[in-house]
């Protein structure tokens, strides 16, 4: 796997994990279990969604690449074969 596509993909379940660990809060905070504000964690989950979308289209391009790469290198094989 290219060193690139590694990377995005590491980002990507990096922010899915943050979101996912911030899911209970909302329950602390309806049991009074924390003091904490509603508007840092919706800033939060709107930061990490929209890292999650910008990461996710950076992926598809790059996969998207390689695949025409790849597919135009096949292209060139079966040329030079006949």
């Amino acid at each position: 796997m290219p060193f690139k596509r590694f990377i995005t993909l590491l980002q990507i379940a990096q922010f899915i994990l943050d979101i996912i660990n911030a899911l209970p809060w909302p329950i602390y905070k309806l049991r009074g279990q924390t003091r904490g504000d509603w508007g840092p964690i919706f800033f939060g989950h709107f930061i990490a969604f929209t890292y999650t979308i910008l990461f996710s289209r950076v992926y598809l391009r790059i996969r998207r690449q390689s695949l025409e790469k790849k597919q135009r290198g096949k292209k060139e094989d079966t040329k030079k074969t006949k």
